[in-house]
């Protein structure tokens, strides 16, 4: 650890400030930044002289706002976000046709999903069930959920290069990963360690979001602080034993700036990270349908096309922050696409899983994504590789329409139908996921917590959820095991969507 590191209390470094959502459009947040935001505030604060970790747990907290929306931005305004949102929109649609269709056979869904083959799923129902499957798969990597990498530093060379290749297991896929010195500390050793941090889509996006909070420390709290929150966020906490999920904030600056110290240059501007991963984020995950009616899904993963771009340029140019915007044709056939979307007012309301799903990503089309589009080829892209053009911006871009509070209670600046929409697609989303993960059991979301922004919503119609969860009397469906659920929309979905 370095000393930085060591001044920062165990308990900081766990601190949760926010999250972002991105299938939900939904935001969390655990502190409120206005507080810490007000001038008179922060002049309270630091006349008391605080220790260097109060400065950097209030430095991180003023910022959580900004960093969850501009996640909220790269999802939604970038052709990797985009694509990853229609894919999983296809999944959903596909799931409420052919579980409808399920429902009225009167067939029923095979739980554990394991024995599809061995019921009487027609053939288009196990066609889904592959396809959900590979969509999940392909995200999951797409997004980079791969646990970081320890190896010893014997051998290795001097100086230390920019990235090393790993391969996953599950697609056998080659992806790139910033190999970090690290300290390797437990109860009976400190050992001197590389950690291999994959890069992929979130962690590009989270070092975007890094860039923007750190230009705001540094502005409103100085550059100390502003370097002691880089260093926290650098650390990774896990229990001996257990698989390294590396914190992603920092990789992309961790490996721009070792590319340029291997050749000479010691500093960029900070808008050169911001460029090159909004170059990136224009890879994505496609889905095509084939001839025979099945489909096909694949991916570019944006970590390759960030380390690719970035070998691909003279050092020099980097470090001028000349860096190519994306090309404009793609996204003008998404803007065009996005603005002939019909309006969610047009559907036919009836209150079907169908008819959820068209009214929520109509909306969601435009009245988040086309204003982003708009905005962004307005600025020649420059909205999103410019933080500051960005954080001047920002007040007046769409904002996640969906946030939980410090209490737990969901708000939102949706419109009531669409929000009616959105809560019964957070459910039965999560009910999918637990189909296609193999679970024996449909376990309702809002009963075990399940699905964060829906945990204080009452989906009884008769009663009250928090009244039947204490009870006992739901929360869990199984084939076979009678069960007298309560009049609700858990148990709607299951017979709208062919499970019971």
């Amino acid at each position: 650890m370095s000393p930085a590191q060591n001044r920062l209390a165990p308990e900081s470094l766990t601190k949760s400030f926010g999250a972002f959502y991105p299938e939900a459009l939904l935001v969390r947040m655990d502190v409120d930044p206005k507080r810490f935001l007000d001038e008179s505030w922060r002049k309270e604060f630091r006349a008391r002289k605080p220790k260097l970790e109060e400065q950097v747990e209030v430095a991180l907290a003023s910022c959580a706002w900004h960093h969850e929306v501009r996640h909220f931005h790269d999802t939604f305004g970038t052709r990797a976000g985009i694509n990853m949102f229609l894919a999983w929109m296809s999944v959903m649609d596909e799931f409420a046709r052919v579980g409808a269709r399920l429902a009225a056979s009167q067939a029923r869904w095979a739980l554990p999903v394991q024995k599809a083959e061995a019921s009487h799923l027609p053939d288009e129902s196990r066609r889904f069930l592959k396809y959900a499957l590979n969509v999940k798969l392909v995200c999951s990597r797409f997004r980079g959920e791969l646990p970081s990498e320890f190896t010893g530093i014997e051998g290795l060379p001097d100086p230390l290069p920019h990235i090393s290749h790993l391969r996953e297991a599950r697609l056998g896929t080659v992806f790139y990963a910033f190999p970090a010195r690290a300290t390797r500390i437990t109860a009976a050793a400190s050992v001197e360690a590389i950690q291999h941090i994959p890069l992929a889509f979130d962690a590009i996006i989270e070092g975007n979001a890094q860039a923007i909070q750190r230009t705001m420390i540094e502005k409103l709290w100085g550059p100390d602080v502003a370097q002691a929150c880089f260093t926290r966020l650098g650390i990774t906490m896990r229990a001996e034993g257990e698989a390294a999920y590396a914190p992603a904030y920092n990789v992309t600056d961790l490996m721009v700036t070792r590319y340029l110290e291997n050749h000479g240059i010691k500093s960029f501007p900070r808008k050169v990270l911001l460029a090159l991963a909004d170059h990136a984020l224009t890879a994505g995950v496609q889905i095509w349908r084939n001839p025979d009616g099945t489909r096909s899904t694949a991916m570019e993963c944006a970590g390759v096309s960030f380390v690719d771009l970035l070998g691909s340029l003279e050092p020099a140019a980097v470090a001028a922050g000349e860096i190519p915007a994306p090309k404009e044709e793609g996204y003008l056939a998404l803007l065009d696409h996005f603005a002939n979307t019909p309006p969610s007012e047009e559907v036919k309301d009836e209150q079907t899983p169908s008819t959820d799903i068209q009214i929520l990503y109509r909306w969601v089309a435009r009245e988040v994504i086309k204003p982003l589009l708009d905005e962004r080829l307005a600025t020649g892209h420059r909205l999103f590789s410019d933080g500051d053009l960005w954080l001047t911006r920002v007040p007046k871009l769409p904002a996640p329409p969906f946030q939980i509070r410090r209490d737990g209670s969901l708000t939102s600046s949706a419109p009531p139908r669409v929000v009616e929409a959105w809560l019964r697609i957070r459910m039965w989303a999560q009910m999918l996921d637990q189909l296609t993960s193999g679970e024996p059991a449909v376990l309702c979301p809002r009963a075990h917590d399940l699905a964060p922004g829906i945990t204080k919503i009452n989906y009884a119609h008769t009663g009250t959820c928090d009244e039947y969860v204490a009870g006992e009397l739901c929360g869990r469906f199984q084939p076979g095991i009678p069960a007298a659920l309560p009049q609700c929309r858990f148990a709607d979905t299951l017979r709208m969507l062919g499970f019971h």
